[in-house]
């Protein structure tokens, strides 16, 4: 089983960059399309990724203890919960290149407990994927005592909507999000966040507009999305991204805010972190081609005293986040840390601190 969360976008490029780009505007055809790639929803092309294969599927289902919609303004999302148990999960991930691999089946087999919750932990995907690739490190989490909500953000996985807003949109629907879980008594516990890329930027953004949220774990978020974006399409796909000027991309960005109805001011993570009242832990690959550290760097410049930097060497955008083996305890003792004490007690004033840190495989 092979998925790539960025391929949909390279084959749009691809046809697109072969019509010249004469005329720059918000008028501009070409400029609308390049708009339409970033910004309409990625779950509208032929429905093929990792949620619909067979193998994830059953996993999901023995994994989640529920699963639910949620209403929100212009779209229904999908929520499923994984409750504390114990789970042995098998599976072997492969890089080539953009791509991930799946070698072989994909096993699981949960026990569940009947002690509390430790507390609740929503886990948000990159773009262009779905909750079910966040299902490794729910497990993992779940393993450890805490009550787990995947989401499909919108226009992603089973969820509904026509435009996605990089935050400006997503941090209102997890609000709802939250509110839902609370009133099926799943959510007033402590709360967590853990997000990958795009969903880690909008773990932030949400953060900043939710005082529910105890802390955020955001593993390789870009700090400005207007900024993200052309980095990653031309680091990602640079024979075809290479060819759109920022004056395009920035047309297309305007064009994309008015498709989807939000304001770009709503999606300046930096201000975000800055507005976040409590430490935050931010995880970058050293060897991050696609989105620079940089962006963790100028996060962690903004964030509370006691937030922290992991650089991890020779990670890269795609690798990281699968590397439990590598991060897994970071994470677990920062959400530990966090949340056990609870939320009017979480107050670090120690430094905020940037860690490169050489990993071994076992922690």
């Amino acid at each position: 089983m092979i998925f790539s969360p960025l391929a949909r976008f390279r084959l749009a490029l691809c046809a697109l960059l072969s019509v010249p780009l004469f005329v720059v505007g918000c008028d501009n055809p070409i400029a609308g399309k390049v708009a339409g790639k970033i910004f309409r929803a990625p779950n509208k092309t032929p429905k093929n990724g990792l949620e619909f294969s067979r193998d994830v599927q059953d996993v999901a289902r023995k994994a989640y203890a529920e699963t639910f919609s949620v209403n929100v303004q212009g779209a229904v999302l999908r929520v499923g919960v994984v409750e504390p148990g114990e789970y042995s999960f098998q599976w072997t991930p492969k890089i080539n290149g953009k791509n991930v691999w799946v070698e072989g089946p994909i096993k699981l087999s949960v026990t569940r407990t009947d002690a509390p919750a430790k507390g609740l932990l929503i886990m948000l995907h990159g773009f262009g994927c779905c909750k079910e690739q966040m299902l490794p490190w729910a497990l993992e989490l779940a393993s450890a005592g805490y009550r787990v909500a995947l989401v499909d953000l919108r226009g992603h996985g089973r969820s509904t909507g026509e435009w996605v807003g990089f935050g400006a949109l997503e941090k209102r629907d997890m609000i709802k999000v939250l509110d839902t879980l609370e009133q099926k008594g799943l959510g007033k516990i402590p709360v967590g966040i853990l997000g990958v890329s795009y969903g880690a930027s909008v773990a932030l953004d949400f953060a900043a507009e939710d005082a529910r949220v105890n802390t955020v774990v955001a593993i390789e978020p870009f700090s400005s999305a207007r900024a993200g974006i052309p980095e990653m399409a031309r680091a990602a796909f640079p024979e075809y991204a290479s060819k759109i000027s920022d004056r395009m991309f920035r047309s297309a960005f305007l064009i994309g805010a008015n498709k989807g109805v939000f304001d770009w001011d709503e999606t300046d993570t930096s201000r975000s972190v800055s507005r976040i009242h409590h430490p935050i832990l931010l995880i970058h690959g050293g060897s991050d081609t696609w989105l620079s550290p940089d962006h963790s760097r100028r996060l962690l410049s903004q964030a509370k005293l006691g937030s922290r930097l992991i650089v991890v060497p020779d990670e890269t955008h795609v690798s990281l986040p699968l590397g439990m083996e590598k991060i897994g305890g970071d994470v677990r003792n920062w959400f530990d840390a966090s949340l056990l004490k609870g939320a009017d007690q979480n107050v670090d004033t120690s430094p905020s601190d940037e860690q490169i840190t050489k990993k071994s495989p076992a922690l």
